[in-house]
């Protein structure tokens, strides 16, 4: 429905000259970024599992490429099992997977707080109004960097 539309407007508001090639380019870039979008979630999920795995073992593991490769690949593979599913099975995963993400979400607001030694939290006073400038800019440039589409890749 969203490719439609661009595809629709880019047609009707691009010179008569041009039509043909900025529709086939907005589909071209469109494909490239779908595509793009499920490789990097799909990185992302495959370097996750690996650190959890590595965290559990105290650190004395850590994935090569190969594995995080491997991994990323059957991501892959089960995701395309899923998605040729029938749609009843899909809206029962879905259910099923917004219950775990919010169980997720409640048990770590409830197992950090739990398991962080109290001499280890910050007080409230520093978390909702303390400011810490370690990184050598004024203040009010160092705060705006830390603005999420601000935020430098490196913190």
């Amino acid at each position: 429905m969203v490719s439609g539309g661009l595809y629709w407007w880019t047609f009707h508001l691009s010179p008569r000259r041009m039509r043909r090639c900025l529709c086939f380019l907005v589909g071209y870039l469109n494909t490239l970024g779908i595509v793009g979008g499920i490789c990097s979630v799909n990185w992302g999920g495959a370097l996750m599992l690996t650190s959890a795995v590595s965290i559990s073992q105290d650190g004395n593991w850590t994935a090569s490429t190969g594995q995080v490769y491997a991994i990323f690949l059957g991501l892959h593979v089960l995701q395309g099992l899923v998605c040729c599913s029938p749609s009843r099975i899909l809206a029962r995963l879905q259910n099923a997977f917004i219950f775990a993400n919010f169980a997720i979400i409640l048990v770590t607001f409830i197992a950090l707080p739990a398991t962080t030694p109290s001499d280890e939290r910050n007080s409230s006073q520093f978390i909702f109004g303390g400011w810490e400038n370690m990184t050598g800019w004024v203040n009010g440039f160092a705060f705006i960097t830390y603005i999420p589409p601000f935020l430098p890749p490196d913190t």
